[in-house]
Formats: structure tokens, sequence, C-alpha cells
């Protein structure tokens, strides 16, 4: 007996991963030029559309990296891959701005490799920056100053998993490698001065390191419809080693005079190390076969403890609070395609990891979408997954910003087996 891998799967295969490293999240909100910018938590689209309730989600059809003990409920091969575009805008108390993004926001493969055992692989977007914004003020009370502020860029996290389950408990392993770079640049421009015409700083930083997810998932069967899952996952605290350069450039003279003097200074090649503070996420999902589902979860991490060459930056401890579920009319109607068709909603309320002024920033959201199965044959599945998610968060109060933020998202899942025995030699 033989086992075949079929070239089509294997082209699928090393497509979603080729247009995985394209991942550049760029939401474009002025808050990312502190840390490392937005987290982004790698969810599938069938859990952001209830709202991020994942953790304790063990879905036969779905590879879900958020906790690795699910893979060990994996029947079938599972192809992933997301898609979002979001339209924000940020208010101040004097005025309002439109920006944003489309981008492709996963790409994650899981295998069934035996009864119980489990395993996954992809790329996923772990914190991404963009923002160009405007501040002016006034130095000694006489210089005016205006301040360019842009930048951005993103970090990834490439990941290999696997779990086992035995009887009612799985256990399960994320390890990978997150990479990416930041830029961080200011433009000081200067009037009421004879003397400095424009200053420049230009700052990127590079970092690489090894991350460790561990993930748990209780199975209990209530009787012959109920059954309840409770599912925990702990990603350890990153160093992340970290390469950084910065450029300094100031243009002194006359401002009637194009003849000026130029003082510039760099740094290269700065090494140090950026601490990643852990992350615990725990749930609890409560369903009645492939009818429906309804789920609560709790994540918490103490951005407090974030360090980069040991200084700390505006973050303050985090956390959220995600409400979700599903429901399918009839998973084996016949006449009426839509329903066969799962709907789905949550809602999510929370403390962002940014703080200023002592002020930690509030961020709510309503999810909605749908779950839309695609045409089957006797050896694949699929489903195409679409819906928004509609939110805010900061405030305009203590001279803070509001972004209120639109985001739709598409996800594709694929199913088919890899492994077949043939029935002749």
């Amino acid at each position: 007996m033989q086992s075949w891998i079929s070239t089509t799967k294997l082209k699928l295969l090393f497509s979603l991963l080729f247009f995985g490293t394209l991942l550049q999240a760029q939401d474009n909100s002025p808050y990312t030029r502190f840390a490392l910018g937005n987290v982004k938590p790698g969810y599938n689209t069938v859990h952001r559309l209830m709202g991020g309730v994942a953790v304790a989600d063990s879905n036969a059809l779905i590879a879900n990296p958020v906790n690795p003990a699910t893979y060990s409920g994996l029947r079938l091969t599972s192809y992933n891959i997301g898609f979002d575009a979001t339209r924000n805008t940020i208010k101040t108390n004097a005025s309002s701005n439109k920006t944003g993004y489309a981008t492709i926001s996963y790409a994650v493969v899981g295998v069934s490799a035996g009864k119980g055992i489990g395993l996954a692989f992809g790329i996923l977007p772990q914190y991404n920056a963009k923002f160009n914004m405007q501040k002016t003020d006034t130095l000694f009370g006489l210089y005016e100053r205006t301040n360019n502020y842009y930048g951005g860029g993103s970090i990834q996290r490439l990941f290999a998993g696997a779990a086992y389950k035995y009887q009612h408990l799985s256990i399960g392993l994320n390890l990978g490698y997150t990479f990416g770079n930041i830029v961080n640049s200011v433009e000081a421009e200067f009037a009421d001065t004879e003397k400095i015409l424009y200053n420049h700083n230009y700052g990127r930083i590079t970092v690489g390191g090894l991350y460790t997810q561990l993930g748990a998932l209780y199975q209990l069967q209530i009787n012959k419809e109920y059954s309840l899952n409770l599912g925990g996952s702990y990603t350890l605290g990153q160093t992340l080693k970290a390469n950084k350069e910065q450029h300094y450039e100031t243009f002194i003279g006359d401002i009637e005079d194009p003849i000026y003097n130029y003082r510039g200074d760099s740094l290269y090649n700065v090494k140090g190390n950026i601490q990643i503070p852990s992350e615990l996420a725990l749930g609890a999902v409560l369903q009645q076969g492939d009818y429906w589902q309804l789920g609560a979860e709790i994540n918490a991490t103490n951005w407090s403890k974030y360090r980069s060459y040991g200084m700390p930056d505006s973050t303050g401890s985090s956390w959220y609070v995600r409400l979700g579920g599903g429901i399918t009319p009839d998973v084996n109607a016949t006449k009426n395609y839509w329903k066969r068709v799962t709907y789905r909603a949550g809602a999510y309320t929370g403390q962002d990891v940014y703080r200023f002024n002592n002020t930690p920033l509030r961020k709510s959201a309503v999810t909605a979408g749908l779950s839309m199965p695609i045409r089957r044959t006797n050896l694949s599945i699929g489903q195409v997954n679409a819906g928004f998610e509609v939110g805010t968060r900061g405030t305009t109060k203590e001279g803070l910003l509001r972004e209120n933020f639109t985001r739709f998202v598409v996800g594709i899942t694929l199913n088919d087996r890899w492994f077949i025995k043939r029935r002749y030699d």
C-alpha cells in the first residue's frame, strides 16, 4: 500500500505560504508609533466573525493556531487564507481624518496525521505599524516647530505546531520564529528663527527571535446532543534580538540664503533586546452538534512589562472579554442552500495595549458574518467565510484620539485528503 500527495495539493500549499510572506497589515493609526504597533491576534475569519472566540473551538475542518491543542480534532487537510480591508476614521476634539488599508491576514495549513494527532504550519501577522501625523508647538515661547511623524512596518510569525489527544484531553505546542522591522522617523521644521532650518531623525529597528505557545483542550460530552469544550493557551514571553540604526540630520543657516551648514550623525548595528510579555487566554464553547455553538473567552497580557533596549514605552495591561457563536439551520439540507449556511455573530470589549497620561485605551466591537459551504466532492469540501467588524478604540479626552473602524473580512478554507490508500497495487 502507498500513500500519495497530488501535485495540485502541493502547489496550493506552497501558494498559501508564498502569499503569506506578503503579510503587510498596515493600519494607518497614530497610536502605532509606540512600542511595536498594533497587536494582530491571527484569528481565522470564522473566529473573527464570532468576536474572536477561538481558544476553546475545535473545528474538524479549520486549523486554529490560537490554540495548538485544537489541531488534534482535524479530520481533513485544511488550507486557510484570509483577507481583510479596514476603513478608519480618526477623530480629535477639533478634526477628523479617514484612512484605510487592505491586506492578506493569514495563511495556515493543517493536517490530520492519524487518530488524535494533528499538525499545522503557516505564517501569521504579529504586530504592524503605519502612521503619518503632524504636530505644531512652540519652543521657549519663541520658535514655532512643526514635527512630522511617519513610519511603519510589520512583524510576522512563522510557526509549526502539533497536538495529541488522549481520551477527552488534547495538548498542543506551537514553535516558531518572529521577524520583521519597524521604521520610526521625525522631521522638524522651524519657523521664526534664522538659525535652525530643519531636523531629521530616522530610525529603523530589525527584530528576530523564537517563540513558544502551549495549548490545552478538554472536550466533555454532556449527552447525545450537547458538548462542552474548555480551552486555554499560554504564549511564553519573548526576547527578540534587535538591531537598530539611527540617522540624525540638521540644517543650519539663514532662511534667505541658499548656503547653509549641514550636520549629520549616524549609529549602525546597535544591538539589543526587546522584551515581549506572556499572554494567557481561557475560554469555553457549548454546542449542540452541528446545529449551534456559543462561546466566551478572556485573554490578558501585561504590556507594562514591555521593554525596548531596557526602556519602557506607552503601554499598560491589556485584556479582552469576548462572546460569540453561530447557528446552522440544517447542515444536511439539500434543496435550500441557505439552510446549510452558518450564521455567526459576536462582540468583544476590553483594554488595548497603549496607555497615555495614565489613561488606558478602551476598545470594543461587534462582529457578524456568514460561513458559506462550497460544492462538495467525494474527497474535498470547503467554505467561504465573510463578514464585518465595527468598533471603536480610544477617546478624544485628555488630548487623545478616537478611532472608529469598519473592517470587512473574507476567509477561504479548502479541505481534502492528503493520504489515501490505493485500492490496487
